[in-house]
């Protein structure tokens, strides 16, 4: 009979509980707390931003929406932003479609979040700085759907798809394919109006007449209601463009952003149309709009295009009669992260990335007007490709609003030993990426024929200087998959082409380990559906056909091999932990524990290879003396330390002390979990910015200083350093869901 104990202590600055098993088990000394700051140190920008929103209140306070990295938040007029997803969980709701301020509650604001299938109508009450999920009624789609009739992969069913009447109240959506909806107490019951089955692009309410409701679709045109306050019914507009990408409502006039088309006004309430701007450069897709009257009545409008350089976005004064371009003049596309004097973004170097570059896509266009001077101008926001942008002299300098940004999905890291300094991962989209001098700055060389996406990283430190490995593929499919390595890794031509591909058939590899075998350097690759290779001087050898035999998601597996040893771990979601005791040469299947998923399977070892840990589904499981037998053979005994709902990577520190990291899930929040004594008890040592931040972590490394590195899937790189004094903090109540258990 297992007898469990739960304890929770509080006091003298240990603000987190510590989950006991048996009531000798030790329990860390409350006199000497480990507190932990975690701060996210990026990269900044590089990932998708699909919306953007000012608060109308404060122009300093601002929302963005990615694909990935769920709700950003900045305080400071844009040029620093931190997550705010405390209390979200599950990655479909990382996948952000639109961001509404409420018209009628100062500090409310509405999001659309999910993946077309599932999703939700979120509300915050604080502007933004916590949230909660309101209905899971409405499903939005915050990615690119896989549906073959829809545009891949811009633009987006993203954008204008929340509104709000400005007297009832009353939430109008435009969801994915379920059609307009409204709901008249807050966004929890919700009424269906029509257009069920149509790809919803955006949705308007008249200001002038909010009883008028405008629905634009993709490939089956405009649709208008006059009584969107009762019954809703909403009827085509035969004259209108047949897709329309974002809808806009000015002084009287209807803007239409309509993709290929061009951008279209409309004066007589959808009645006529006008081509306005025609498609300026052949394949040029209008996908974002956004207009403002003055108080003297005049309007000012901006349209945002995919593949219209320089043309990206464009400006009129006139009601659209005639457009001036704003982003041709590169002069004016400044490098400056904030704004003047700020620090050059880390893609600068990477022209058709800055806003009007070929690779520019403005998402979205939002105007932030100064709540003290209404009659002012406002400043312009474009949400899009690589984050943020910024002006606030009518589109006549523009600025990366950037800091803090962090929408990059990572995959795994590593830390060079003899570089303390420097951190290396590997990215879903960026293939690597590293920083120096503690995070303070990122570098992406562009390494020639190597695949888009990043899946493994290892550094070799027993040579000088060290030498980078990354493991590399299409994320699409098995195809592009090498291994490039570098001792200069800022120098895009330094990387070496490992040869795996010709041996392995261009299949990708997962996972990467590199160590010794005596004096000679090893490289070993887990190869998705091939098995395990061997690299000895210039030579690969298959030595394993049957671990990593099946096909397996586009994700990383996880390989360990500790320094000075010849002790190597894989875990494969398949087929379960493997084992070499000679350098990789050969493998033994130590434990046939597979995960349900490609993100529930981790391990970490000690020091010497000896103990093992192993996360997966609901627990964390100690295999100790892990160095010979298998558990079938009943030599090994994986002991559950550890019961949690969602649980995440692993690491080991030097000091011994492990690491768990947890995914938030229904009421309890992201943790991450610390214990100094085998797993007998833990500790949450999250802070409130771990919190917000981390949905999907993906990797844990403990540096020399007992520093923690988290790479996450959607939000960048997290750096924990110890605090020298524990902040004093309330009690709170047990987290649910834990179980701390010896057998």
């Amino acid at each position: 009979m297992r007898v469990v104990f739960i304890a929770f202590v509080f006091g003298l600055g240990l603000s987190s509980p510590v989950l006991a098993a048996g009531p000798a088990a030790h329990r860390p000394s409350v006199l000497e707390p480990v507190s932990y700051e975690f701060v996210n140190v990026g990269p900044d920008g590089g990932g998708f931003q699909n919306v953007v929103a000012a608060d109308p209140s404060d122009p300093q306070v601002m929302l963005a929406g990615g694909d990935v990295s769920g709700i950003l938040r900045s305080t400071d007029g844009g040029r620093s932003w931190h997550a705010v997803n405390a209390g979200v969980s599950g990655h479909v709701r990382m996948k952000v479609a639109a961001i509404l301020y409420s018209p009628v509650a100062p500090g409310r604001v509405f999001a659309g979040v999910g993946d077309g299938a599932t999703g939700g109508f979120l509300q915050s009450d604080d502007s933004g700085a916590t949230w909660r999920v309101r209905s899971t009624v409405p499903h939005f789609h915050g990615q690119t759907p896989k549906v073959t009739s829809l545009p891949q992969t811009h633009p987006r069913s993203t954008g204008n798809l929340i509104a709000q009447d400005p007297i009832t109240g009353a939430i109008y959506v435009a969801t994915f394919d379920q059609g307009v909806m409204r709901s008249d107490d807050g966004g929890v019951q919700w009424k269906k109006l029509g257009l069920q089955g149509h790809y919803l692009r955006s949705i308007a309410l008249d200001p002038l007449v909010p009883d008028v409701l405008y629905a634009a679709s993709y490939g089956r045109g405009i649709y208008k209601s006059t009584d969107a306050r009762r019954n809703g019914a909403l009827s085509v507009l035969p004259a209108a463009p047949s897709t329309v990408e974002e809808l806009a409502i000015s002084n009287g006039v209807i803007y239409a952003a309509a993709g290929p088309a061009g951008v279209f006004t409309s004066d007589d309430g959808g009645g006529t149309w006008r081509l306005r701007i025609g498609p300026t450069v052949t394949g040029s897709n209008w996908m974002s709009i956004a207009a403002w009257t003055s108080c003297s009545g005049h309007s000012v409008v901006y349209a945002g295009a995919h593949r219209a350089t320089p043309n990206t976005i464009v400006r009129s004064t006139d009601r659209g009669q005639n457009w001036v371009s704003v982003t041709s003049s590169a002069s004016r596309i400044h490098a400056n992260v904030g704004g003047p004097g700020g620090p050059e973004w880390w893609l600068a170097p990477r022209t058709r990335l800055l806003l009007g570059g070929s690779n520019s896509t403005p998402a979205q266009i939002t105007l932030r007007s100064d709540p003290a001077d209404r009659c002012a101008e406002p400043g312009v926001l474009v949400a899009g490709r690589s984050g943020i942008w910024g002006s606030t002299n009518s589109g006549g300098d523009w600025y990366p609003l950037m800091g803090g940004l962090a929408a990059t999905w990572l995959e795994t890291l590593a830390l060079d030993s003899a570089a303390a300094s420097t951190v290396h991962v590997a990215p879903y989209d960026w293939t690597y990426l590293f920083w120096t001098h503690a995070a303070a700055a990122v570098s992406s060389p562009v390494i020639q024929a190597a695949g888009a996406a990043g899946f493994d990283v290892a550094v070799d430190a027993s040579v000088s200087p060290s030498r980078v490995y990354i493991a590399t593929g299409n994320r699409d499919s098995n195809t592009q998959g090498g291994i490039f390595s570098s001792a200069s890794p800022a120098v895009a031509t330094s990387w070496v082409n490992e040869g795996l591909s010709s041996r392995a058939g261009s299949k990708r590899p997962l996972a990467i380990a590199v160590g010794r075998s005596g004096r000679l350097g090893v490289l070993l690759a887990a190869v998705d559906g091939a098995g395990i290779y061997r690299k000895v001087g210039s030579t690969w050898s298959k030595v394993n056909g049957v671990a990593m035999s099946k096909a397996n998601p586009p994700r990383p597996v996880q390989m360990i091999w500790p320094g000075g040893t010849t002790i190597v771990y894989l875990f494969e979601r398949r087929s379960g932990v493997w084992r070499s005791t000679d350098a990789g040469a050969s493998w033994s299947n130590i434990w046939a524990k597979t995960s349900s998923s490609n993100r529930r399977g981790y391990i970490a070892t000690d020091a010497t290879g000896g103990t093992l840990w192993v996360s997966t589904d609901s627990s964390l499981y100690r295999i100790d003396d892990a160095r010979s037998g298998t558990v079938a053979a009943g030599k090994l005994k994986p002991v559950p330390v550890l019961t949690v709902p969602s649980p995440g990577p692993v690491a080991v520190g030097r000091d011994g002390a492990v690491y768990l990291a947890t995914k938030p899930s229904g009421s309890m929040p992201a943790q991450l979990l610390r214990s100094d004594d085998r797993g007998a008890t833990w500790s949450d040592i999250a802070d409130d910015s771990y919190r917000n931040t981390v949905l999907l972590p993906s990797r844990i490394a403990v540096d020399a200083e007992g520093g923690l590195w988290l790479a996450l899937a959607g939000n960048g790189l997290l750096r924990g350093t110890v605090r020298l004094t524990a902040p004093a903090r309330r009690q709170t109540s047990p987290p649910p869901g834990f179980e701390s258990a010896t057998r």
